[in-house]
Order: C-alpha cells, then sequence, then structure tokens
C-alpha cells in the first residue's frame, strides 16, 4: 500500500472485472487463505484477499505479506 493507503482504500481503487473461470479460482485461494489466517470472512475482509490473490495492488500483497512472513496479526492496527 502506498504510504498513506489503507487496505480498504487499495481494495476501493478497483480492477477490470475478471472472467467467471479466474474469479471463481481466486475466491477459492482468498477463502481458503482466509480460513488459514483465521481472517473473518467478511464482505470487506473478502474484497481485501480477492484483491491480493488478483494481483491487482502490489503495495497490498507486500503488507500482507509482511504480515504472514512475520506472524503479525491481521487486526485493526495492521489495517491502519
Amino acid at each position: 500500500m502506498a504510504a498513506n493507503s489503507t487496505p480498504r482504500q487499495a481494495m476501493a481503487s478497483g480492477f477490470n472485472d475478471p472472467d467467471y473461470d479466474y474469479a471463481a479460482s481466486i475466491d477459492g485461494r482468498a477463502m481458503r487463505s482466509m480460513a488459514e489466517q483465521r481472517i473473518p470472512p467478511t464482505p470487506t475482509n473478502f474484497a481485501i484477499w480477492f484483491q491480493y490473490y488478483a494481483g491487482s495492488h502490489d503495495d497490498l500483497r507486500n503488507a500482507i505479506d509482511l504480515l504472514i512472513d512475520h506472524n503479525r496479526p491481521f487486526d485493526s492496527e495492521a489495517a491502519g
């Protein structure tokens, strides 16, 4: 994420709608990862993880990877 950007802002910036098969494959990966990280499957959380797996935001991917690599919790402090 940019220095002053939050996951929600990164999510809101959007990307082109993917086709069904691609979206379905991202959906499965996002849901599995959310379960592994014990992240509640709320619409906002799902949208963030969908964007993460879609690869549309390098800053979002880097921030999530950093949290995972350092075993940091996904909480309101991490969201900024």
